[in-house]
């Protein structure tokens, strides 16, 4: 209730009365058109449910969960002005997010849009916020890139291996000294997508990078925040508290970017096409020549904009998941134990595991599915909306209404995952010890939105896990307690922070 009594404290009495008189107003009407909604709490005038998930002791995805229990498995729910239906089981997520009609995303604030737009001269989507055919262009555009540059396959493996041998090289030199991994694996991470986009990767001590870094880590933990206050029109429309630290950050980011992205068109060479930059200047080139395709959509603001979302997405879910699995191997001695010998046995203890080895590596594959089902990093799968009202589950879902998949509440289902807090990587092996991942494991969400740069976020957990398994035992400092695993909700969800220490396995 804190973040509540904060926001009416600042409005005066009559502001309050008259926001209370027009909610109501406004959610009569809305009720009125719209009476075929899925059942949900009452809200509150003014903040919708937010009370409820203010005051509520369990994480936003959990919070939804006993939701679920009380209202059914789709139930709708209000945050301020912004308001939404909740998937919480398979089938519900599996019919949404391929329903043609739900692939939107939702729109920003008026007050938030023109903020954005003011930073970065214009209107600029991305692909994490587009829809229609701002999407869907940029969406085939980077996913053939991404072909293109072999990410996901083994001519991509070196450039994952060597930034996984440059961490655990930083990494020695906390040899019995209990640290958080959470840092260097952010280097890393980082720097394989400055690879892929910027074409180079920095020094662990370059100024620029550890900067751009911990801007980064800093807009994780306050967007959260931003995010609730933007579902208030009239206060998204000032720059105070989170909004303002975001926007600064933001400032911050655009400035990074387009030194990068004009470093790039001064040199650029379109027969010499060497990393995603290059390749969306390319397209830049290409419709505005042809027309084809929309030069509405490939242009230079939305550049900023993907590279902005390949940067976000590409640090803190692969990130999230690595120290989700450093948990879960410091709490299970005998399960990191287990992964060792299959590794020496399969691999041996003259080479590093290749991506190659996976398929031979069934106890390895199964213990990352399971890292990523209990980790559940993304667990809000993706909000999209309704592009027009769409009759689903038989409800009405309006048209421009989120829609959000609580993954968590899939991954966490007792009837899909007997006891679903144990960590249990058998679950993804057969009788005869083969992995087999069920249609209802989706760690990467589901339908044509689904996470486009999957194939590389499976690599990096491959390669970074068995490299750092294969040279090291993790273990808990002494005197310490085993690290939590109750998970926060931020961007992704993730570990508490914590520290561990190691020791060489051939010592």
């Amino acid at each position: 209730m804190g973040l509540v009594s904060t926001i009416l404290s600042s409005l005066d009495i009559t502001t309050v009365l008259l926001g209370i008189a027009v909610f109501l107003i406004v959610s009569w009407l809305f009720r009125l058109r719209h009476q075929n909604l899925p059942p949900g709490p009452r809200g509150y005038p003014i903040v919708g449910n937010i009370p409820y998930f203010a005051s509520c002791k369990k994480e936003f995805p959990e919070a939804l969960m006993e939701l679920s229990k009380q209202y059914g498995n789709v139930i709708f729910v209000s945050f301020g002005a912004s308001k939404a239906v909740v998937l919480n089981d398979i089938n519900s997520i599996q019919e949404a997010m391929n329903h043609p009609d739900l692939q939107d995303r939702p729109k920003q604030s008026p007050g938030m849009a023109e903020k954005f737009a003011k930073i970065t001269g214009g209107k600029s989507e991305g692909i994490a916020m587009a829809s229609g055919k701002a999407w869907k262009y940029q969406r085939k555009f980077l996913i053939n890139t991404f072909r293109g540059f072999g990410i996901g396959k083994s001519s991509f493996e070196d450039a994952v291996a060597m930034e996984a041998d440059a961490m655990i090289k930083v990494m020695r030199e906390k040899k019995d000294v209990p640290f958080d991994p959470q840092i260097m694996l952010s280097n890393a991470l980082s720097n394989i997508i400055c690879s892929v986009t910027f074409g180079k990767r920095f020094e662990y001590n370059d100024p620029k990078f550890d900067r751009l870094l911990s801007l980064v880590l800093r807009q994780f933990e306050v967007m959260g925040s931003a995010t609730v206050l933007a579902a208030f029109p009239i206060l998204s429309r000032f720059e105070f508290g989170p909004i303002k630290e975001v926007l600064k950050n933001v400032k911050e980011f655009v400035q990074f970017f387009q030194s990068i992205i004009n470093n790039h068109k001064s040199s650029f060479n379109e027969k010499d096409i060497n990393d995603i930059i290059d390749a969306y200047l390319s397209e830049i080139l290409s419709s505005d020549r042809t027309g084809s395709p929309d030069p509405e959509v490939f242009n230079e603001r939305n550049l900023g904009a993907v590279v902005a979302d390949l940067f976000f997405a590409g640090i803190d879910s692969s990130v999230s998941s690595l120290r989700w699995a450093l948990v879960y191997f410091i709490i299970n001695p005998h399960l990191q134990a287990q992964f060792q010998e299959e590794l020496d046995r399969v691999v041996g203890r003259d080479r590093m595991p290749r991506w190659e080895n996976r398929t031979k590596l069934p106890f390895v594959e199964a213990t990352i599915a399971e890292v990523q089902r209990i980790g559940t990093v993304a667990a809000i799968g993706g909000t999209h909306a309704a592009s027009k009202d769409v009759n689903i589950f038989g409800y009405t879902i309006p048209d421009g209404i989120a829609v959000i998949p609580n993954v968590y509440a899939v991954m966490r289902d007792p009837e899909l995952w007997p006891e679903p807090l144990e960590f249990r990587p058998q679950r993804f092996l057969d009788e005869k010890g083969n992995v087999c991942k069920p249609d209802y494991f989706i760690p990467f969400n589901t339908g044509p939105r689904q996470c486009p740069g999957e194939q590389l976020a499976k690599m990096e957990l491959f390669i970074f896990l068995t490299h750092l398994l294969h040279r090291f035992t993790f273990f808990k400092p002494e005197n310490s307690p085993p690290p939590s695993t109750d998970g926060k909700m931020g961007i992704t969800f993730k570990p508490p922070p914590f520290e561990m220490c190691f020791k060489e396995r051939d010592e």
